[in-house]
């Protein structure tokens, strides 16, 4: 029998040399928790907004400039996103007058909270589009090639544009 358990007694092993059996792994985190979730810094940024009242109305400014240039398909579940993500807003309104030169003018851009399997969330920045495919690709890639590719840092790998067929 071996030493260690869940390995093969030396009579099941069929004349292989396996040299040395390293013994089992122990299962347990290994890593520190961060001292301040980022949960937590979220709401110590509120905290602070909220003892300074103008940069509150800055802030709430910003949301509102944001909710005149998209559609929010769900106002709770953006409205929470864009709280905890704050460089997202700004990124938002630099994005709309490209989005519409390629797309259009009268193209409805629409913001909608992808949840991920693992709980993160990602920002879905949708041109809601009702002309053909070819056109929202070409519109895709031209507005990818004049600024998205450039600024797409700053979105932290949160955000993803594309269009939706109507």
């Amino acid at each position: 029998m071996s030493a260690y358990p869940n390995t093969y007694p030396m009579e099941q092993q069929p004349g292989i040399d396996w040299g040395t059996v390293l013994p089992p792994m122990i299962s347990r985190y290994t890593q520190e928790q961060p001292a301040a979730g980022a949960r937590r810094a979220c709401l110590e940024i509120h905290q602070y907004e909220q003892d300074s009242p103008e940069l509150a109305a800055d802030r709430e400014r910003e949301l509102e400039s944001v909710r005149a240039a998209y559609v929010f398909a769900d106002l709770v579940y953006v409205d929470s996103f864009l709280n905890d993500h704050r460089a997202v807003a700004g990124l938002l309104l630099e994005a709309a007058p490209y989005l519409k030169r390629h797309f259009g003018a009268t193209v409805t851009l629409r913001l909608k909270v992808g949840f991920e399997d693992d709980g993160s969330r990602t920002l879905q920045v949708l041109a809601v589009w009702s002309g053909a495919l070819r056109d929202a690709k070409n519109a895709l890639a031209a507005f990818d090639r004049e600024w998205w590719l450039q600024n797409c840092r700053r979105g932290s790998g949160n955000i993803i544009l594309d269009y939706e067929l109507v």
